[in-house]
């Protein structure tokens, strides 16, 4: 998955590109323009291969297909329905658009979790900090006693979190590898209750987006199906449609073949029929994305104001336990002399 930056900077250096293209330029002279424009890194090695490939006759999606850390697979697909069909500055502001969306709905996601995560950071380092605390300021404390316990805590601290990372990644693993076992796992992720709904509606409004952006590029629709599949994140969604696609290839209507997917959304699934019968399959998942995209946001909104007082409430306990354990065990000390 991308983080927030390398998403940033794609969409501006295609939103740049669309710029040049539109203007006049060609597509090697505005890769040669924008390779001093690009941070180092995978993308700047990208479009240094680029314009130089570009310039002798070779296709901008070919340099594109061997970045495949750089470029998804849905980028890719629609530059090369841009070249096919001659629309090439159309379609690289359309990945520039899908991108900025993308890189909007993933900032919402992590300024709306920034203060539980803080709490969680705060819940997680307390049961340290406390002790260090009290060794400080309370009766017989000493600066040194302080600092020997905090750092006691923070070792013990560090053991733990190295233990927790070390399982998750051990377990993800193991998830990965078994494609019946990840399908599990990410189908009870869609039935936990409160959060497994945002997670569904997070995944259908990539799909729904990355669908209209390459049906609307002209891509064929059992390969958009294909492609927009990949970026559900989510192996329950992915793999049923993933397996709709031949039925497709054979003629069949995409919300028909859909309608068979489990944990698929029935307003979705109406909304592309209605797509279907006027032709404007595009626009309607468009309106799809931008409808799960707000619900997303109103749910995690309501989460993260639920969690506050839930995480205050764990931290007072947390702190009266400790308090009570650290006092318990002073007034042990004094009573035995």
């Amino acid at each position: 998955m991308l983080k927030l930056t390398q998403i940033e900077r794609k969409a501006t250096f295609f939103r740049e590109l669309a710029t040049m293209v539109e203007a006049g330029m060609s597509i090697g002279e505005s890769l040669g323009a924008l390779r001093d424009r690009v941070p180092p890194g995978r993308l700047h090695m990208a479009v240094i291969e680029a314009a130089a490939s570009t310039r002798r006759g070779k296709p901008f999606s070919e340099v594109m297909a061997r970045y495949s850390d750089v470029f998804t697979p849905v980028e890719v697909a629609m530059v090369q329905a841009g070249e096919q069909s001659g629309r090439l500055d159309r379609l690289l502001g359309q990945i520039a658009t899908y991108l900025e969306q993308e890189y909007s709905l993933r900032q919402m996601i992590s300024r709306e979790t920034f203060y539980p995560k803080v709490l969680f950071v705060f819940i997680l380092a307390f049961p340290t900090l406390l002790p260090a605390l009290l060794a400080y300021f309370g009766p017989g404390g000493s600066l040194l006693k302080g600092f020997v316990v905090l750092l006691g805590g923070l070792l013990r601290l560090a053991v733990l979190v190295a233990l927790a990372v070390g399982l998750y990644y051990f377990i993800r693993y193991m998830i990965l590898s078994s494609r019946e076992m990840a399908r599990s796992v990410d189908a009870l992720k869609l039935s936990v209750p409160v959060f497994g709904p945002v997670f569904r509606r997070l995944a259908l409004a990539r799909f729904s987006r990355a669908l209209a952006a390459l049906y609307g590029s002209g891509v064929s629709l059992p390969q958009a199906v294909a492609l927009s599949a990949d970026l559900t994140g989510n192996a329950a969604l992915r793999e049923p449609m993933k397996a709709a696609v031949p039925q497709l290839e054979a003629g069949k209507g995409v919300a028909a073949v859909l309608a068979t997917v489990p944990h698929m959304d029935d307003m979705a699934l109406n909304m592309l029929r209605t797509g279907e019968q006027t032709g404007n399959i595009d626009a309607m998942m468009s309106r799809v994305a931008e409808h799960f995209e707000e619900a997303s946001s109103s749910s995690i909104r309501r989460m993260s104001t639920l969690i506050v007082p839930i995480a205050t409430v764990i931290a007072g306990i947390m702190v009266l336990f400790i308090a009570i354990s650290a006092y318990t065990g002073y007034f042990n000390v004094l009573l035995s002399y």
